[in-house]
């Protein structure tokens, strides 16, 4: 079974100690500030009546105005504003701004969480605006004063301008590890699909509930002094771990954050909407969806927009995960196993939809049905009618996995389109579907238009059909299964009378470009149809 490593240490250890008190969960944040008031030598009170506590540097170091709060950096010294909460699982977001760009060192702000009471030790995510103009995420720890960098350094931005805002995720889950995550991007940017930072950390003095706040402060030589940190838009959220995701998923409304742990049993379905402001967030901590049964039952059963689900497992149900209608959905690190027909499939217009590090191991179990990987579209006896093609797409696979399916690992339907593959495996070194089999029999299955694959590869495939089968439909008098692009594609062991590419005759604009490996598989399929293969410098990759 091939899964994607989703906790950096001690995920067994999450399910048994972890589990804190489960609560009911609010949309609405714990915290949620926008700052809209005016104070003078301090941060006040945010609208929810909590009170922030300011540690280091002069009361005239804090202020608010101008809907935002501020942290003069009048000397080098370190800064906290916190807020007397009592959080153990945690998410939040906040805004960041620097006023100047450095001329020496560096400055630093960013989110705390766990702070305990003297408020002098808690996790703090660093967001780090350095001379030259990198901006950089780091998780670190303060016990007693004494601070540790406990994850790596990450790059989030370059040549920084002055008074430009950057967003910080940031969340703490579980006790004996604690889970620390965050990820930080340009206000002007899509946020990243997955964390950038992450470290499981067992510090016993902050296993425990504790405040939150924002830390700012400079290097010893850092310039020019009296810059200021903005901060703006600070959300926290508790989420404790629901007891029941299949009620929590039906009861959710836009800005939830389900937390779960455990396996969970059901068909979990969506029943509201999201906003792109507000999404509607699933998370697991070694956590695990499953239905009854192979024949009915979809793990993840998702008819709304803006929903994004991190980290689970999906195993045995009929499908795994189906989207039906559902747009600008988010997908990270979701693995399915042992399914009766597709493991992902994305249907009947769902559009804008992001899946990173997915996999499937073991689709298709039920005889004689489908059994494909990742799925999108439909084929036209599917549609909502025969001249109605399922027009889904916008839709792009980075760095997905699939082994042992019965069908085609990856299968795009005429009518889909704008659908990028990047750094995405198809690998046969398990089972294989038959040769010639009516539902698919090849890596990548290719019959919807504007496609890009960049990086993919092939491998083990012996039951001799081919890596990358480019397909036409002529239905209703339009032509289906045009503008393909293969960039740096790779195909290995392709035998028993296989190939790398199978061109139809009628697709147009396909573009091989020459940096594709062929290793063990001859290239072209007899008969292909026309291609071009323009060199690698030309490439330029779609964008939506």
């Amino acid at each position: 079974m091939y899964l994607f490593r989703r906790l950096p240490v001690a995920a067994a250890a999450l399910c048994a100690a972890c589990l804190l008190a489960l609560v009911p969960l609010q949309a609405a944040p714990l915290a949620n500030d926008a700052f809209s008031r005016t104070v003078t030598s301090g941060w006040g009170s945010t609208p929810q009546s909590q009170a922030y506590t300011t540690v280091g540097g002069s009361a005239s170091d804090y202020s608010v105005g101008s809907s935002r709060g501020e942290i003069l950096l009048s000397t080098s010294g370190n800064r906290l504003a916190r807020l007397g909460l009592s959080l153990g699982n945690v998410e939040g977001t906040v805004r960041i701004a620097l006023s100047a760009t450095p001329t020496s060192t560096y400055a630093y702000a960013g989110p705390c969480v766990r702070v305990v009471s003297a408020g002098n030790s808690y996790y703090y995510f660093r967001l780090k605006h350095a001379v030259g103009g990198d901006v950089t995420l780091t998780i670190q720890r303060l016990l007693t004063g004494s601070q540790t960098t406990l994850s790596t350094e990450v790059t989030v931005g370059t040549g920084y301008t002055a008074g430009a805002y950057y967003l910080v995720r940031f969340s703490a889950a579980g006790t004996s590890p604690t889970l620390l995550r965050a990820k930080a991007w340009p206000e002007a940017a899509p946020e990243p699909a997955l964390w950038q930072v992450e470290y499981s950390d067992s510090t016993s003095t902050l296993q425990v509930a504790g405040g939150a706040g924002i830390r700012a402060g400079g290097h010893s030589s850092f310039a020019p002094l009296n810059s200021s940190y903005r901060v703006d838009d600070f959300k926290v959220h508790d989420v404790a771990y629901v007891s029941n995701l299949l009620t929590s998923m039906q009861n959710a409304v836009a800005g939830d954050i389900l937390y779960f742990t455990g396996t969970h049993t059901g068909n979990m379905k969506t029943y509201a909407h999201g906003t792109a402001a507000s999404p509607i967030i699933v998370r697991g901590v070694a956590g695990t969806v499953q239905t009854a049964s192979q024949a009915t039952g979809y793990g993840v059963d998702v008819r709304h927009n803006y929903w994004r689900f991190d980290n689970f497992t999906i195993n045995y149900a009929l499908k795994g995960f189906y989207a039906y209608n559902a747009d600008y959905g988010v997908l990270t690190r979701i693995d399915i196993t042992n399914t009766g027909t597709e493991g992902f499939k994305f249907r009947r217009y769902s559009n804008y939809w992001e899946v990173v590090e997915c996999s499937v191991d073991g689709a298709g179990q039920n005889a004689n049905d489908y059994g494909e990987g990742f799925y999108v579209g439909d084929a036209q006896a599917n549609w909502a009618t025969s001249t109605t093609p399922d027009t889904s797409g916008y839709i792009v696979f980075r760095a997905c996995h699939v082994i042992n399916t019965s069908n085609d690992p990856y299968d795009v339907k005429e009518g889909a389109h704008h659908i990028k593959f990047i750094g995405c495996v198809a690998d046969f070194t398990g089972i294989e579907p038959a040769g010639g089999a009516a539902r698919g029999d090849s890596g990548f299955y290719l019959r919807g238009d504007d496609l890009q694959l960049i990086s993919c590869s092939v491998t083990g495939l012996g039951n001799g059909s081919t890596a990358y089968n480019a397909n036409n439909a002529l239905l209703n008098g339009i032509d289906y299964g045009n503008r393909i692009e293969f960039k740096a594609a790779s195909a290995t062991d392709i035998t028993n009378g296989g190939s790398m590419f199978e061109i139809h005759s009628r697709c147009d604009d396909v573009e091989i470009y020459t940096d594709y490996t062929a290793t063990n598989v001859a290239v072209f399929k007899a008969g292909s149809g026309s291609y071009t293969t323009p060199a690698p410098a030309s490439f330029v990759e779609l964008t939506w």
